[in-house]
């Protein structure tokens, strides 16, 4: 399985998360992924309309994690 997740410590980001993923998509999934760098809220969309860019983070559990990073209004 593959899992997605965005992260919250970056101000800009944040923003983007509370405007797109628990207010217009609302299906990000509630908890963390709690990492030494990140804390990650994770999702299991597979297309996200609203994703700029992804990164291979690595396996969690037995899934492979992606980190999106969503793009900004433009």
């Amino acid at each position: 399985m593959v899992l997605y997740g965005v992260c919250p410590i970056y101000e800009e980001q944040r923003k983007l998360i509370d405007k797109y993923c628990f207010d217009k998509c609302g299906k990000i999934l509630f908890g963390g992924l709690i990492d030494d760098m990140l804390g990650l809220l994770p999702c299991r969309e597979k297309i996200c309309p609203h994703e700029d860019a992804r990164l291979k983070y690595g396996k969690v559990r037995n899934e492979v994690l992606y980190i999106r990073k969503l793009k900004g209004e433009s």
